[in-house]
């Protein structure tokens, strides 16, 4: 008899007897190389029978499979049983396995852009050892079980359950004998990020007792040692230790964790699972580093309560924010602000487009910008220093109240960096909705006859309403040739016609942006802007651009004066570049870039 490639051989005769209510089967064996299968029945009013397994190779069983895994390994073990008039009176048995191997076949985990599949290789189980005992009467049956995993750690267990009574129940323990962490990377790197950091243990032990369908289960779950850091992850835990006590049908949870630089954050709730689902979690911390997206770092220290009743979700309480670094160069190319009357023609509902929400829940949060809050984006440049409060009840959109100050701050505007004198943004309803109020001014010190002249955006910040000013008062034609020049119409080196055109430049660069950076992308170059530089008779216009992360080309015209230049700059490691320049003049600079406040 062949079994898949390999031939089953029955080493020698056995007999088989039948006669009036009885049949017995003689002890018999057979070869499957390079194990062996012993058995022998007994069956009457009493029956008996038994199975000796020697060295039974798993990879006999591989083409059952379906190429899904593949096992390596011997198997050994023994089976005896006994029953009456139908009903199992004994069951005993033993299962050893050593040096075995369940290895998952290389997996499709999705389809890339470009049509190729991306195959995930998996993690070999790899077992040491594998030992299951099986004892059991006419009462009850019991089971105790150890499994010695190489990379993975130890478990074992017990198990008995009664067989007589009408409601199932069992009584045990798993234990869980330290679980190395780092031994998942090279599957989690596959799966999720390439640049996984992942360490620490987790070891335990759980007591189970109770009905089948809702046992009781006590003991103790532990996490040590945790650290865990990929790009993606918002934030790089550097310690975890978590802790989770089991109480029937209940856990109380105490963890602390630190973060790199220099955060910390401690957290205590407990998870009911008695009818429905419930949880609590008080958690506090103080400057818990995140870094949601490239050009943000924040720094928070939270006080929050959160719970779940099952139905919804509650978050109460306070974040305060002591720092924060905002960098946003521009937004992509070609975006357009998305109409709230959009309708989807072909959506699943008609009228507005939104977001399903998964869960509904309650919101309550104070959120503090304290000093050293910085952002720099679209030209301006400031600290944010204020007061939100976020409120949001049940099947509503989020609310917002307060008030966010921008100090010392600069914007850029029309080709002039205005220093900002004023500046609020005003939350009375949702959040992305805010109510600006803004004053910046030119330089005092770059304007002639004592004039200060600036512009002043008021509104909502969807229409904001932007007003030209000076002091003293002017005709709006004198206030803006002061803005953009420093002086009054038809004096300096910048006639009304240079003012003029400086003024249509900025206004066209800001339109023209878009252009520019899908043609670089047609022809390879990356994050192309379009900005003007200098002043009066010296402004340029300026094209920039990316052939690689760290080399950036750009190419500069004079708008009054037919002068143009060619540079390339290389980023030799973060904040200090070589620049090559071609023009008028020909130089090669060292360049080091630093702010003061760091």
């Amino acid at each position: 008899m062949r079994i898949n490639s390999s031939e089953l051989l029955l080493l020698s005769s056995a007999p088989i007897l039948a006669k009036a209510g009885q049949v017995e089967v003689g002890r018999q064996c057979w070869t499957l190389a390079p194990g062996q299968l012993c058995f022998a029945a007994q069956q009457g009013a009493h029956g008996q029978a038994s199975v000796e397994l020697q060295q039974l190779d798993l990879a006999h069983f591989n083409p059952l499979l379906s190429n899904a895994a593949q096992l390596k390994g011997l198997l050994s073990g023994h089976a005896r049983a006994n029953w009456s008039q139908g009903q199992l009176q004994a069951l005993d048995g033993q299962l050893d396995m050593s040096d075995a191997q369940i290895i998952l076949q290389d997996a499709v985990a999705e389809q890339l852009d470009d049509g190729e599949d991306k195959v995930v290789p998996t993690l070999p189980l790899e077992i040491e050892r594998f030992a299951l005992t099986l004892n059991s009467d006419a009462q009850q049956a019991k089971t105790t079980w150890q499994l010695a995993l190489k990379k993975l750690g130890h478990f074992n267990g017990e198990l008995e359950m009664p067989l007589q009574t009408e409601t199932h129940s069992v009584h045990g323990f798993v234990n869980i004998a330290g679980i190395e962490l780092d031994k998942f990377k090279p599957l989690l790197r596959s799966l999720l990020w390439p640049d996984l950091e992942l360490a620490g243990t987790i070891a335990g032990q759980v007591g189970i007792d109770g009905a089948l369908s809702q046992p009781q289960l006590n003991g103790q779950l532990r996490a040590t040692d945790i650290q865990l850091k990929a790009s993606e992850i918002p934030v790089a835990i550097s310690d975890l230790d978590l802790d989770v006590q089991l109480n029937g049908q209940q856990a109380q949870l105490h963890g602390e964790l630190h973060t790199l630089p220099r955060g910390q954050l401690t957290f205590t709730g407990e998870v009911d699972w008695q009818a429905a689902m419930a949880a609590k979690l008080q958690i506090n911390g103080e400057r818990l580093t995140l870094m949601p997206q490239p050009g943000i770092e924040l720094d928070i220290s939270p006080d929050l309560s959160l719970s779940y009743n099952g139905q919804y979700a509650e978050l109460l309480g306070s974040v305060s924010v002591p720092y924060g670094r905002i960098e946003i160069e521009e937004l992509p190319e070609g975006v357009v602000t998305v109409s709230d009357d959009q309708v989807i023609i072909d959506g699943t509902e008609p009228g507005a487009s939104e977001a399903a929400q998964i869960l509904d829940y309650r919101l309550d949060l104070d959120v503090s910008l304290l000093d050293d809050v910085r952002v720099k984006a679209m030209g301006l440049d400031a600290y944010l220093a204020g007061e939100l409060s976020l409120e949001k009840q049940l099947a509503s959109a989020m609310l917002a109240s307060g008030e966010i100050n921008l100090r010392e701050g600069q914007y850029k505007a029309f080709g002039q960096d205005l220093s900002i004198e004023t500046g609020q943004l005003g939350f009375n309803g949702p959040l992305d909705k805010p109510y600006i109020n803004v004053r910046a001014i030119r330089n005092p010190d770059a304007t002639a006859n004592g004039v200060i002249a600036g512009v002043e955006v008021k509104g909502s910040i969807r229409s904001p309403e932007l007003v030209i000013y000076s002091e003293p008062a002017m005709d709006q034609a004198q206030a803006l040739a002061y803005l953009l020049n420093g002086q009054p119409l038809g004096e300096g080196d910048s006639n009304n016609n240079t003012m003029l055109a400086q003024f249509l430049l900025s206004q066209s660069i800001d339109r023209s942006k878009g252009y520019f950076a899908k043609a670089g992308e047609t022809i390879g170059i990356k994050d192309v802007n379009l900005t003007a530089k200098g002043s009066g008779d010296d402004t340029q216009v300026e094209v920039s651009g990316y052939l690689t992360p760290s080399v950036q080309v750009s190419y500069r015209v004079g708008v009054f004066a037919s002068l143009s230049e060619v540079a390339v700059r290389y980023r030799i490691f973060s904040k200090f570049y070589i620049e090559a320049t071609s023009g008028l003049y020909k130089s090669i600079d060292l360049l080091y870039k630093f702010d003061w406040d760091e």
